[in-house]
């Protein structure tokens, strides 16, 4: 039987203990503890180990719940991001990950996963998201998935 307050470890997938250690880390771990401040919760589900300029750039699907500090309204959403997130202004500006090739790339490559481990619906439902992003992108994941199957 389960105590109430304490988490039974044997229910955490060990995918997203890795994610949550290789992830917040330094200034992304302060943005976490600063982001608690406000009763947010940050969980990161899964991780894709990408680079930028040399160095890790990790890109993880966090699942955000929390209460916005405006309307006062509570949000539960899941949110693909990479270290970048720690210059968004709120919970859902993706302005700064926008920029960021890693994040991109580590996208295209989490939905190349998703499909190869045989969800086919997730993966069309990642295409459509995507394709509403830019117009392009959802076309860059079609391409990358033809190459991969090569």
């Amino acid at each position: 039987m389960k105590e109430f307050g304490r988490p039974n470890v044997f229910d955490v997938d060990p995918r997203a203990i890795e994610a949550h250690a290789l992830f917040f880390q330094g200034e992304v771990e302060d943005w976490r503890i600063y982001r608690q401040e406000f009763g947010e919760k940050l969980q990161a589900k899964r991780i894709v180990r990408m680079m930028k300029d040399g160095k890790p750039h990790h890109i993880v699907w966090l699942e955000r719940d929390g209460v916005d500090e405006k309307s006062g309204t509570q949000y539960k959403f899941h949110q693909a991001a990479c270290s970048c997130i720690v210059r968004a202004s709120n919970p859902q500006d993706m302005e700064p990950m926008r920029n960021c090739q890693a994040w991109l790339d580590g996208k295209i490559a989490r939905a190349i996963e998703v499909k190869e481990n045989g969800n086919s619906a997730l993966f069309q439902q990642m295409v459509e998201t995507y394709q509403n992003f830019d117009g392009t992108y959802d076309q860059k994941i079609r391409d990358a998935d033809k190459v991969h199957q090569a």
